[in-house]
């Protein structure tokens, strides 16, 4: 974390606190909630929205399963002001972006084109 401190960018800064806390969860559950919530305003000072939505999430689940039913509430009020897709939309949106024009104009292979698919074979 202190590297992205040093570089002085708000995205890296909250990435950097989100893996600490992926790697703290087991350990120490409270503070992994609390890099989360610093990664959350982190992100959204920085305006990376998707960002600031996993970790306000994350961290309104790991308040849920430790109790902390103030500290959930707080993340989930967050999210409730954020003015956030639906996710029909966020799905349909991600389908066209990636989802090639052409594609509906490229021929599907035949059933009889396909090879038998076989199980992997275990490494050695």
């Amino acid at each position: 974390m202190a590297l992205a401190e040093t570089a002085g960018s708000l995205v890296e800064q909250a990435l950097a606190s989100l893996y600490v806390s992926i790697f703290v969860l087991d350990e120490d559950p409270h503070e992994a909630i609390r890099l989360q919530l610093e990664s959350a305003e982190r992100a959204r000072r920085a305006g990376a929205r998707s960002l600031e939505t996993v970790n306000l999430l994350n961290a309104a689940e790991g308040a849920t399963n430790l109790g902390q039913w103030d500290d959930a509430r707080a993340a989930l009020t967050a999210l409730r002001q954020r003015d956030l897709p639906s996710p029909r939309q966020t799905s349909s949106s991600s389908a066209k972006r990636c989802w090639p024009r052409s594609a509906g104009t490229l021929p599907l292979p035949s059933s009889g084109s396909r090879r038998p698919q076989t199980p992997m074979e275990p490494r050695t």
